[in-house]
């Protein structure tokens, strides 16, 4: 799933479009001298006050932001130094010390996608937090209720998680972690991806990211919240998709967000999710979009119809990561051209698949 863990809190908030800095290998990212970035915003974004750069932490090892703030693998970093904001261009500058993946975001916290403790090695119930990465430390044979989990259908519900033993195999570590009545053994940092109400959709993804003696960290994450609106009130095309970062690999990245004006939730077999804003000076009536995705070389990898839309909405869809073959695609960058069809209008977007 990439950072679809961690992509909650900050897919929601997305306020423009993803801008990555891939460097050759063995070129560090880190810079001798500060650089200042732009990126562009939302056109339809009314307070820009509260907007600020974030950029993702795709390492496996901690990163510093440029005001030394400490940033985990898999979580967004907060970048503010000199920032200044252009709201008739619409664009946020700022000056950073590295290059990785950059993203404006309708956020003030220093960290994003970081976690949150909610049960500690002696805890025996916890509170689910929404759109947040979720920790647990189990003890051994300890079972820990946690309640207000999402599921789909729009219910909270209480599910147990208990850890039933440790072991050492060639592959790494081997936990034994019980919920919904399922024993799961995985490999350190192994993704499973749970159904908790028996419904074939995914609705929480379980990791498990350390083994200390007989206590183990599990991170659980949960369906995304649906946005707080459905209408769109910009004038410009805008597409962006998440997770961004994502690993194409793996399937039934799960989202709540309000598909269509009918309150249809998008449940995502596919890797990664796109957000497309379709402007309403394109006609009152609906309009047909499509999206044609290619590799850095330049040739076809992928044709997606996204069928008929209503302007002045936002709206939702997915790739499963695969070209015209169905073969599953490389890592790498690719972009993405999203066009509605008889108006001549397109909107462009860079993506990044990672195994």
């Amino acid at each position: 799933m990439g950072a679809a863990v961690s992509a909650s809190e900050v897919a929601n908030n997305v306020l423009g479009s993803f801008y990555d800095f891939f460097l050759p290998a063995g070129v560090k990212r880190s810079l001798s001298k500060n650089a200042k970035i732009t990126l562009q915003y939302s056109t339809s974004t009314g307070d820009s006050s509260t907007m600020n750069v974030y950029f993702y932490n795709d390492t496996s090892s901690t990163m510093t932001t440029t005001s030394g703030d400490t940033v985990a693998p898999g979580a967004y970093g907060l970048e503010s130094t000199n920032k200044a904001v252009d709201e008739v261009n619409k664009t946020i500058s700022v000056t950073v010390n590295h290059f990785t993946v950059f993203v404006v975001v309708n956020s003030t916290s220093s960290t994003l996608g970081s976690g949150t403790t909610i049960a500690t090695s002696t805890t025996t119930s916890a509170a689910f937090i929404k759109n947040s990465v979720n920790i647990l430390n189990l003890t051994l044979g300890t079972t820990v209720a946690v309640s207000g989990i999402p599921v789909s259908g729009g219910a909270d519900e209480t599910h147990s998680f208990c850890l039933i033993s440790t072991g050492a195999s060639n592959t790494g570590i081997v936990i034994n972690v019980q919920s919904h009545l399922q024993a799961f053994t995985l490999v350190l940092n192994q993704e499973q991806l749970l159904d908790l109400n028996d419904d074939s959709l995914k609705d929480l993804s379980l990791k498990v990211t350390g083994i200390a003696g007989n206590v183990a960290t599990i991170t659980l994450g949960g369906v995304l919240q649906p946005p707080v609106t459905l209408g769109y009130t910009g004038t410009e095309l805008e597409v962006f998709n998440f997770p961004n970062p994502f690993n194409a690999t793996r399937r039934g990245f799960v989202s709540s967000a309000i598909k269509t004006e009918g309150q249809l939730p998008i449940f995502v077999e596919g890797a990664t999710a796109f957000r497309m804003a379709i402007p309403s000076n394109l006609g009152a009536g609906p309009v047909r979009v499509t999206m044609e995705i290619y590799d850095v070389s330049g040739d076809l990898v992928k044709r997606l119809d996204f069928g008929s839309q209503t302007t002045g909405k936002y709206h939702y869809a997915d790739w499963d990561g695969k070209n015209e073959d169905g073969q599953t695609v490389a890592s790498g960058v690719y972009i993405g051209r999203m066009s509605v069809e008889g108006s001549g209008r397109t909107k462009t977007l860079k993506m990044a698949v990672i195994k």
